[in-house]
């Protein structure tokens, strides 16, 4: 199954209650067209929600949504995903702590030499994916604490929690 990420615009207001809400109506009706709704976030701020679903089309995600009362155009298929290697494969020399401004030898995600890009996907466990280079300060950035699942609309007014389906 193929892994999607949605986004909802025009959000503000919504509280975590109401997503919970709005992410329980996708659930209750998800197997019908043989979608997982794995998670939601909201940034009330920025009026966004972010919705993380697998499934076997964009489309078959997108009907959930429509019959949740919670449309949106945007989706994204997910294709390439990079993960944090587990402990044991990281070197232990990366283990260590090195002194203020030093730097290891290699950044804790590399592998220990030059191995091909099928061979390191095996090795990290991202089966059938591309493996991407990554910068180690976004590698190693924990997330901050924001809820959201983010969702655009076409619309130009800002949609508030009584005209979103968010009720």
């Amino acid at each position: 199954m193929s892994q999607y990420m949605d986004v909802h615009s025009g959000f503000f207001g919504v509280t975590a209650e109401q997503l919970k809400e709005a992410h329980d109506r996708d659930l209750a009706i998800e197997a019908d067209e043989g979608v997982h709704f794995e998670r939601a976030w909201l940034d009330p701020a920025a009026g966004k929600v972010f919705c993380l679903a697998s499934g076997p089309s964009k489309e078959a995600v997108l009907r959930i949504h429509e019959r949740a009362g919670h449309p949106t155009p945007e989706i994204y298929e997910l294709t390439v995903e990079v993960q944090r290697p587990a402990a044991a494969e990281i070197g232990a020399s990366d283990r260590e702590p090195h002194p203020p401004g030093a730097r290891p030898s290699r950044p804790p995600y590399a592998p220990a030499s030059s191995e091909t890009s099928t061979a390191a996907a095996s090795a990290s466990g991202v089966s059938g994916r591309p493996v991407a280079s990554v910068d180690p300060a976004i590698a190693m950035a924990k997330p901050t604490s924001i809820v959201g699942v983010s969702v655009s609309s076409r619309m130009s007014t800002p949609r508030t929690a009584a005209t979103t389906g968010f009720t």
